[in-house]
């Protein structure tokens, strides 16, 4: 139970090469020498040493980029921030606003309501006072004079009748 399951050893009868010859020959052909074989390997790997160092500094430039991107981003998302703030103060300030023109509003329809409620009565008052004006005015020219027994009710001087339209006077007796 020794040697079982230990894969290929020194001692085993078949070991694997480390260069395989066939796979060389197709490469480099059938006539490449050791040397021509190294130099060719060499060469290979300086390129494929070259080839990582391009690519490590794509890689360090990629990692420059996102960094920047993510510099750049969190200034975005702070001045979106802050842009978000504003738009919500505004907003506020727009419903403190509107609810003071509603209250506005009903207090200016208020005072068209008592302005148009003073009108009808200054109307009122005007005409009870032409009222009393024109019932005064009566009496002065019609009742106080008939009942004092200067001139009858209805009666009118040659003076009066000649003058028509200026019968007022009588008020300048009083």
């Amino acid at each position: 139970m020794g040697k079982q399951g230990h894969g290929n050893r020194s001692g085993d009868a078949e070991t694997k090469p480390l260069l395989d010859e066939s796979v060389l020959a197709l490469k480099y052909g059938t006539r490449a020498s050791d040397e021509t074989v190294g130099r060719n390997q060499r060469s290979d790997l300086l390129k494929g040493v070259k080839l990582g160092d391009e690519n490590s500094a794509r890689l360090a430039s990629s990692i420059k980029m996102a960094a920047h991107t993510d510099t750049v981003g969190e200034a975005i998302l702070q001045n979106l921030t802050t842009q978000r703030d504003t738009i919500t103060r505004a907003r506020v300030s727009a419903e403190t606003m509107e609810e003071d023109m509603d209250i506005s509003e009903r207090k200016m329809t208020r005072m068209a309501c008592e302005q148009c409620l003073q009108r009808w009565v200054l109307f009122v008052i005007a005409g009870c006072v032409l009222a009393g004006i024109i019932v005064y005015a009566y009496y002065k020219l019609e009742i106080e004079p008939a009942r004092r027994g200067d001139e009858p009710a209805g009666t009118e001087t040659d003076a009066e009748a000649s003058l028509g339209r200026f019968a007022p006077r009588r008020l300048l007796r009083l």
